[in-house]
């Protein structure tokens, strides 16, 4: 927690935000993801993928997810799809949890059921494992960390 974020009353866990959102009524949240390339001028810049959750102006940054890469241009691809992997399946824990605690849930501005994720995650899965055999590239060079 920074302290910006303790002075500003902002929420700094899923808890508070859930709190938070049920004392002032806001019964609407959305779930997204930012993406980023960073250049920390020390070599190839990282990757850097985000989930989001907001509802009336109160914003909170769940997951952070990072590829460092590598140069390679097939562990950057893999490496890439990877740390969206992780976000997704981050983010749909996410929305398991604000479902049951009585909210209506979108993502990005779209609704899902928590089957169709699913199964686009394992699918989504099934592609990463194929595109490291097609490229030869191991899921251990295409790491993902979570900050």
């Amino acid at each position: 927690m920074s302290l910006f974020d303790k002075l500003l009353g902002r929420p700094t866990t899923l808890v508070e935000f859930i709190s938070k959102c049920q004392k002032q009524g806001l019964r609407d949240v959305q779930i997204y993801y930012d993406t980023a390339d960073d250049d920390n001028m020390f070599g190839l810049p990282n990757y850097h993928v985000a989930v989001v959750i907001e509802a009336g102006g109160i914003k909170l940054k769940l997951a952070h997810f990072v590829h460092a890469r590598l140069g390679d241009l097939y562990t950057t691809v893999v490496g890439k799809a990877m740390a969206e992997r992780e976000a997704v399946k981050e983010a749909l824990d996410i929305y398991k949890r604000l479902l049951a605690s009585g909210f209506n849930v979108t993502f990005g501005g779209k609704c899902f059921t928590v089957e169709a994720i699913e199964k686009e995650v394992n699918d989504y899965t099934a592609s990463i494992q194929e595109q490291c055999r097609k490229y030869g590239v191991s899921e251990s060079l295409a790491c993902v960390s979570r900050v």
